[in-house]
């Protein structure tokens, strides 16, 4: 399920500027299912190198563990930011901020123009459906 989220962008200043993100509510299907997706990318990628003598054992160290670490995020992820566009509220540039795959507020970011810490808070009042995925 598709919903949206309307965020205040709190800066060094006492100006307040205003964000949009866009996230994806999975089930617990559907984070089983980006889980392995994840684990079979990696081994997928992995696979054709272990032809390499060279490369078997480092290779499957790190698809292991790289593997594992991508399904537990995912599995662990029920909600995602897809898009999240704000402005700063120090500088006045709007852009797209990078969030991280778990997405939770408060979060801190980073303008990419000015390069000052921001916090990205929930605004006061409801989040509106999108669309139903």
């Amino acid at each position: 399920m598709t919903h949206s989220m309307d965020l205040d962008v709190v800066g060094w200043g006492p100006a307040h500027a205003s964000a949009h993100a866009v996230l994806v509510h999975y089930s617990r299907w559907g984070r089983i299912l980006r889980a392995v997706e994840g684990f079979l990318v990696v081994w997928a990628i992995a696979l054709p190198m272990l032809l390499v003598p060279t490369l078997i054992i480092p290779v499957v160290a790190n698809a292991l563990a790289l593997s594992i670490f991508l399904f537990v995020v995912r599995l662990r992820a029920s909600e995602v930011a897809k898009v999240v566009r704000g402005t700063c509220p120090d500088c006045g540039h709007t852009q797209f901020f990078d969030v991280p795959t778990r997405f939770r507020v408060p979060l801190e970011v980073e303008c990419q123009q000015c390069s000052r810490g921001l916090k990205l808070e929930e605004a006061i009042g409801e989040q509106a459906p999108v669309s139903v995925a």
